[in-house]
């Protein structure tokens, strides 16, 4: 059975330290989380990855080199690309514009 990104959702994971995983568009499969580097405060970028040799799953990036312009909404610049699928956007006043 192929996994679907409803069935288990980076917001219903175990948050690191005090950032939760948050939604930014559910229905897009977008996610913003900690960041997995310690010399960054830059959030980790989730997204539901269809262009993986492997079944879809969650992909994470990290946003070491974009800026964070506002936390409270989100706003990062520029935009997001993963080179596995092609998902590529912008979140801006806390919700994701595709590309």
């Amino acid at each position: 059975m192929t996994p679907s990104r409803f069935d288990n959702p980076p917001t219903q994971w175990a948050a690191l330290g005090d950032m939760p995983i948050i939604a930014i568009d559910e229905a897009a499969g977008i996610y913003l989380g900690p960041s997995f580097r310690p010399e960054t405060t830059n959030p980790t970028f989730w997204h539901w990855c269809t262009g993986l040799a492997v079944e879809p799953r969650y992909l994470a990036m990290g946003t070491p080199h974009h800026t964070v312009e506002s936390r409270d909404p989100w706003h990062l610049e520029p935009s997001l690309l993963c080179p596995e699928c092609g998902c590529h956007g912008w979140i801006r006043d806390g919700r994701w514009a595709s590309a």
